[in-house]
């Protein structure tokens, strides 16, 4: 097997599809929607107002 000279840069990957500023809507809007499930089937409290409690 023969390795690639060491002058010769080594091949790079193809230019990512998307960067990190294309990808940061799409993750915030993951993370609001994440974010409003928990809260609404999780964790949000709620006031019955009844004498029983």
């Amino acid at each position: 097997m023969e390795s690639a000279p060491a002058d010769e840069p080594e091949a790079r990957e193809p230019a990512r599809e998307r960067s990190f500023l294309s990808e940061l809507p799409g993750l915030l809007l993951a993370a609001l929607v994440v974010a409003v499930l928990i809260k609404t089937f999780v964790v949000q409290p709620f006031y019955i107002p009844s004498g029983s409690m």
